[in-house]
C-alpha cells in the first residue's frame, strides 16, 4: 500500500543522515536562495550554482550510504528540489532539480 510506503520511506530517510534530516536539511539549503535575498533576481545562476554545490554535498553523503538506503536518500533530495515544492524560485529548483536527475545513475 503506498499510503502505508511513503511516510516509511521519509522517515527512514530522514534517519539515515540523523541530525541533518531531511527536512533540517531542505530548511538550511532552501533559506539561503529565496527571492528577497540580494543578488537572487540579478544572479540566478550563481543562485543555482550555490545550491548544485550543497546537493553535490549531499550527494556524497548518500553515495556513502549502503545501497538501500540510497534510493530513499536520492529521493528525499529530488523531492525538495522539486519545483511544485518551490514556488517562490521556480527557475533555481526548475535547474537543480535537472542537475539532480542527470546525477541519478551515478549512485
Amino acid at each position: 500500500n503506498s499510503s502505508v510506503l511513503m511516510p516509511r520511506l521519509r522517515s527512514q530517510a530522514a534517519r539515515l543522515f540523523g541530525r541533518d534530516s531531511c527536512k533540517a536539511f531542505s530548511r538550511r539549503l532552501h533559506t539561503s536562495f529565496l527571492p528577497g535575498d540580494p543578488g537572487y533576481r540579478s544572479n540566478a545562476s550563481g543562485a543555482v550554482e550555490k545550491a548544485k554545490v550543497e546537493c553535490q554535498r549531499r550527494l556524497q553523503q548518500i553515495k556513502a550510504l549502503p545501497k538501500p538506503r540510497q534510493i530513499p536518500a536520492f529521493r528525499c533530495t529530488m523531492r525538495d528540489w522539486h519545483p511544485d515544492k518551490n514556488p517562490e524560485k521556480v527557475e533555481v529548483a526548475t535547474e537543480v532539480f535537472k542537475w539532480l536527475q542527470s546525477q541519478k545513475d551515478l549512485l
